[in-house]
């Protein structure tokens, strides 16, 4: 029989408890994301208990009425194939329809074999997301303007960030901006004008994962990507791709570096409107 089980908002803290299963998963979280993540909706955030213990979760994030994302979805290994998932999924996604527009968008990021579960909840596939990773020995020699996010006008980085992600999400970016073990950084033109931009932060589980990674241009793309991938000092370093941008894999593939796994990126509704040939990679697998 089906344990019984309860389904509630988190608290803050307990957003740390998914993202330490989801390292274990070897989803490769950032040592500070959980702050950005709550940033991001501190509403977004539902646990699953079955005797007053967590053994699920996920988030619903609503960026807008127009726009949210599902992610982080986790059943603890000694609850699954009872069905539990299937009631936190939907539940979490019905959740998040009530919180948004009549026609908003809600995007996901799924791995293959569940694409079919998803199209059943109403999701389409729309293109892949790639992980690759590997070691990046590279200088950056250049005569253009590599700045810190933080020493730029605050609304530049939420207004570039809006056009290639389709919704404002400015407290989430007060938090991502600048991470304490990693860097933001900008790509300007002498007109001082944004052609790139980009954040690379350390992982739970070691390496350096860049998310995002926006630029005008596959010159813009590659440059700054040196200049971020020179804070990981040879460690390892990973991205995610849009299987819409093929440029993006010319660059990994540049810099020798691997596939590791991959995911379909699914919407439920229209999906948003982007330059997917200026996005070279995602922010993050779990929050879009």
């Amino acid at each position: 029989m089906k344990p019984e089980m309860k389904l509630r908002t988190m608290i803050r803290s307990e957003v740390d408890l998914l993202l330490e299963w989801a390292a274990e998963e070897g989803w490769k979280p950032g040592l500070e994301d959980a702050d950005a993540f709550w940033a991001a909706d501190n509403d977004a955030y539902i646990a699953a208990e079955i005797d007053n213990e967590i053994i699920g979760g996920g988030a619903t994030v609503r960026y807008s009425g127009e726009l949210g994302f599902m992610g982080l979805f986790i059943i603890r290994p000694d609850f699954r194939n009872q069905g539990l998932g299937r009631t936190l999924w939907h539940y979490r996604r019905d959740l998040l329809i009530s919180r948004m527009s009549p026609n908003g968008t809600i995007g996901m990021m799924a791995v293959e074999n569940m694409k079919p579960f998803y199209e059943k909840g109403g999701f389409k596939y729309f293109g892949m997301g790639t992980r690759y990773g590997g070691k990046v020995d590279t200088e950056i020699n250049t005569q253009a303007t590599v700045l810190d996010l933080v020493n730029l006008d605050f609304k530049q980085v939420v207004e570039f960030d809006r056009k290639h992600f389709g919704a404002y999400r400015e407290a989430f970016w007060r938090k991502w901006i600048k991470p304490k073990s990693g860097r933001g950084l900008a790509l300007m033109n002498r007109h001082g004008t944004m052609e790139a931009m980009g954040v690379i932060r350390e992982v739970v589980d070691g390496g350096y994962k860049i998310g995002p990674l926006f630029a005008i241009s596959y010159s813009s793309a590659d440059i700054l990507f040196r200049a971020l991938a020179k804070t990981t000092q040879l460690e390892e370093l990973f991205i995610d791709i849009p299987s819409n941008n093929p440029n993006a894999g010319e660059l990994v593939n540049k810099y020798g570096l691997e596939e590791r796994f991959r995911c379909a990126l699914m919407y439920r509704g229209k999906p948003p409107s982007l330059p997917w040939n200026e996005i070279y990679g995602f922010t993050t697998f779990e929050l879009g």
